[in-house]
């Protein structure tokens, strides 16, 4: 969630809690800042991705994480993919 060249240590980098397992396709658009995730696991979609392109990809507005609720500490590193990788503009 937090990339290596923003981690201020070896040990952020490697911390468990700092990334989840998503499909090929959703974890490309999670790098490059075209989808994040809010606290509750919901999928937030850049305003700078083609909608069409994203159902095409099988991702839609209203997909939630399967699975257990993010950690408090995946929550933080979650809150920095938001501010500093997603691209809400």
């Amino acid at each position: 969630m937090k990339p290596w060249r923003s981690c201020s240590s070896s040990d952020e980098r490697v911390d468990g809690h700092n990334g989840f397992l998503l499909s090929p396709n959703a974890d490309h658009l999670f790098d490059k800042g075209y989808i994040s995730f809010s606290d509750d696991g919901y999928i937030l979609i850049s305003s700078q991705m083609d909608k069409r392109n994203l159902d095409l990809l099988g991702c839609t507005s209203n997909q939630k994480i399967l699975g257990k609720a993010f950690t408090p500490r995946q929550k933080e590193y979650l809150a920095f993919h938001r501010e500093n990788v997603f691209r809400s503009e």
